[in-house]
């Protein structure tokens, strides 16, 4: 009953080898192209989250100065 799979393994074997792959190196190559994909989803979404903190952390200045009475001229150490 699995003699079909066993041939159909052979043959991909057979042809992979043939090209100059093994029959492992198709899932190494799914599996790299979907961490790549992921790693540049998150590279993409961490500078929007970047961009986002930068504008909340310039409306919290601007409205910690007009809470406080201090000129738009003060300067507000940033401290990290």
């Amino acid at each position: 009953m699995m003699n079909w799979l066993n041939n159909f393994i052979i043959y991909l074997d057979t042809v992979f080898h043939n090209w100059g792959f093994h029959f492992y190196d198709i899932p190494a190559l799914v599996l790299c192209l979907i961490m790549a994909i992921t790693g540049l989803l998150h590279w993409l979404k961490q500078n929007k989250r970047d961009d986002d903190h930068e504008e909340e952390l310039k409306d919290f200045y601007e409205d910690f100065k007009e809470r406080h009475g201090l000129s738009n001229d003060t300067q507000i150490k940033e401290v990290r």
